[in-house]
């Protein structure tokens, strides 16, 4: 996702859909997680939250717990590339 905004092609996808509305769950059932260091997946995941359909499908307020958990990562990680196991590790998976 570093050089991509989308996960196929130039836009939203199915794909992105799918991956999405997987990714949107970390701050909810892995509260502990810290995905700082993983700043392009957390761009991703913003970029999807910040999508009208994202608030209208999952909420206002499971949207604003989204972008307010991405920002958090994102300012804590000050751009950082992945490490310590990317997301997987972040998760506390690996």
């Amino acid at each position: 996702l570093g050089g991509r905004e989308w996960l196929v092609g130039d836009g939203f996808s199915v794909a992105d859909a799918a991956v999405a509305s997987y990714l949107n769950y970390v701050p909810i059932f892995h509260r502990g997680a810290d995905l700082s260091k993983t700043p392009n997946t957390v761009q991703y995941m913003l970029r999807c939250a910040e999508r009208p359909a994202f608030g209208e499908a999952f909420g206002a307020q499971h949207q604003a717990l989204v972008v307010a958990k991405c920002n958090e990562w994102l300012s804590a990680g000050g751009g950082a590339g992945a490490s310590g196991g990317g997301l997987l590790g972040a998760l506390g998976l690996k």
